[in-house]
């Protein structure tokens, strides 16, 4: 690919059509390249934000824990089941409680 601009050789996309590394859209405003790697600067946003290896709990894993202890999904082991049945409990009684007082 072609630079639009001056025509060198290995060209980049850009929304404004190929570009070499001296006509990207960063270096016609006089800014350095964007950071190359987006695992190591998502790593670097979850560590500033004391997330633990990217992972936040999410209402997929509520959902997955209520399936598993009313048995309509498979699960590992008796004791995975129990844990997910105690815990299902649980929230049952806290909802219980938070709509009585």
């Amino acid at each position: 690919m072609n630079c639009r601009t001056c025509g060198a050789e290995g060209a980049r996309p850009y929304g404004t059509g190929p570009q070499c590394p001296l006509h990207t859209p960063a270096a016609v405003a006089g800014r350095p390249e964007p950071y190359a790697d987006p695992k190591l600067a998502l790593e670097a946003l979850y560590a500033a934000r004391g997330i633990k290896h990217g992972y936040e709990a999410h209402a997929g894993s509520l959902i997955d824990e209520r399936a598993i202890a009313s048995g309509r999904r498979r699960f590992k082991s008796v004791a995975q089941y129990r844990a997910a049945q105690q815990a299902e409990d649980a929230r049952k009684q806290a909802e219980k409680a938070r709509r009585k007082g």
